[in-house]
């Protein structure tokens, strides 16, 4: 149980960072960073079908590292290492 919330909230936070950063990036082609406009990235990223498709996608990560083989430690890296660089970038 521990293992599975651990994979799903790592990759969660991964792949909504990624959908994030490329909706900044494209929304906000040719500004300066004062002039970066942050409401469309809010809007789309945390629109209820953007969450629906993160969930389900980490609900897929969750089943491929379920394969036989793998470790619980292997689960605890990437949810560390998410953190620390959102912690830091803030």
């Amino acid at each position: 149980m521990w293992r599975t919330a651990l994979v799903t909230a790592s990759s969660a936070a991964w792949i909504l960072s990624v959908v994030y950063a490329l909706i900044l990036l494209f929304t906000n082609a040719g500004r300066s960073l004062e002039d970066v406009d942050l409401s469309t990235a809010n809007r789309i990223a945390f629109h209820p079908l953007t969450i629906s498709g993160v969930l389900l996608l980490s609900i897929g990560a969750v089943w491929l590292e379920r394969r036989p083989g793998k470790s619980a430690r292997v689960s605890v890296g990437p949810l560390l290492g998410e953190l620390t660089v959102l912690r830091r970038w803030r």
